[in-house]
């Protein structure tokens, strides 16, 4: 006490150091998504306390919340030991992420043919089909890799204007007149911008919902459907109205990454974590809806994630061989959380929605991009829909919902 009273101003100073400390713990377990590394340290360091003090509280942020895990890169080094044990490069990421150069969106040299009222967007490298690569047959995607493309429209900002035309996020409306409903999953292409990162290239290319004549249904429809997928889909069990008929696999935090490390998901349903391979097995279901890859954004490269993603499917298709399959676009992420990590960007988003688009078919498997519905003309989330920059306000999944529903298969 004497040393105490001896040395008022430094008492002071190390009780205002600890003060903030415990301060940023706690904004760290409130808001994971904006978070210094001081924060983001102090989060890790004490998630032990928190998760025993507050189980509703998990790594990948606050459940009740839904916050995206901004901060799944920090297994890239453990994603870079597992690759060089298996004699795999993963350096050059940076090239090719998805792996399949040439083989979706051909090579239009510049020109627009959207703007010439081309809907096949044929080019010079459209020889290839959008399967090769992807771990999906050029047969079974039942689709050139020119058709559907819009063509360069100029900048990403144009780009995501094209894709936005479409009212009902089915794709621009330039294109609409020439729509043949054939399945085809078309993208609009645009100037792509050197990027550096390990985690992502700018490819120049975002992905339309399948061409398609679909049905619109009322909600029992989705009485033998199931949801899989992170935070966003939670919201969906929450909002839809659908959670008593509908089976949810969702969770914060949710990714195709920690799926192939044999990571549980949780059965909305009944509360318990369940593993989602088997569960697939034992149940059956007539419609199967997938979102997932925004918490894959920081783990390993786009490549990587397309490998992985191919294999989740197929192990859907195959547990599921009766099931319309139903991939959903990650939602955007708005203008003021885009780059607050390197990872997190709407270049990224797009670069993993392509990846997942180039799986469907057109015939079982269908791309659902309900972007257009929810973003601005330069492809941000708008900011008047979010709490966080990620999720959409409660009040407007019902906008969410009627997208769903107007774009279903009945066989």
């Amino acid at each position: 006490m004497r040393r105490i009273k001896q040395y008022p101003f430094l008492t002071a100073f190390f009780a205002i150091m600890i003060l903030g400390f415990l301060i940023g713990v706690i904004k760290a377990a409130l808001y994971p998504q904006d978070v210094s590394l001081g924060r983001y340290f102090a989060w890790h360091l004490t998630q032990p306390f928190w998760t025993e003090l507050l189980p509703d509280y998990s790594v990948e942020g606050r459940s009740s919340l839904g916050y995206v895990d901004t901060y799944s890169s920090d297994l890239t080094g453990d994603l870079r030991e597992d690759e060089e044990k298996d004699g795999n490069d993963m350096e050059g990421a940076g090239t090719d992420p998805t792996g399949i150069d040439g083989a979706v969106v051909s090579n239009v040299s510049g020109t627009s043919a959207a703007a010439d009222g081309d809907a096949s967007g044929a080019g010079e490298s459209s020889a290839e089909t959008a399967g090769e690569g992807t771990g999906v047959s050029g047969e079974d995607n039942g689709r050139d890799a020119g058709e559907g493309n819009t063509g360069a429209t100029g900048d990403l900002a144009d780009a995501e204007a094209v894709a936005a035309g479409s009212a009902d996020g089915s794709g621009p409306a330039s294109v609409g007149d020439n729509a043949t409903h054939s399945g085809v999953t078309g993208f609009v292409t645009y100037e792509p911008v050197e990027t550096d990162s390990y985690y992502y290239t700018d490819r120049g290319r975002i992905a339309l919902t399948t061409d398609y004549a679909y049905d619109t249904v009322d909600d029992s429809y989705f009485a033998d459907a199931a949801f899989i997928g992170d935070s966003r889909t939670l919201g969906l069990h929450d909002y839809s109205g659908w959670k008593e008929s509908a089976a949810f696999y969702c969770e914060n935090g949710f990714s195709i990454y920690r799926w192939t490390k044999g990571g549980k998901v949780t059965f909305q349903n009944t509360g318990r974590d369940v593993d989602l391979t088997g569960e697939l097995q034992r149940k059956k279901y007539g419609k199967i809806y997938i979102m997932a890859g925004m918490n894959d954004l920081g783990y390993g490269n786009t490549e990587l994630f397309g490998e992985w993603f191919g294999s989740f499917l197929e192990m859907v298709k195959e547990s599921q061989p009766d099931a319309v399959i139903y991939l959903m676009a990650n939602l955007h992420i708005s203008r003021k959380q885009d780059g607050v990590k390197e990872e997190m960007n709407n270049v990224n988003v797009n670069d993993k929605n392509a990846t997942i688009a180039t799986f469907a078919d057109g015939q079982r498997v269908f791309y659902l991009d309900a972007n257009p519905l929810f973003c601005d003309e330069a492809g941000y989330l708008k900011d008047d829909i979010t709490f966080d920059g990620f999720h959409l306000y409660a009040a407007n999944y019902p906008v969410w919902t009627d997208f769903i529903k107007s774009h279903a298969v009945e066989r």
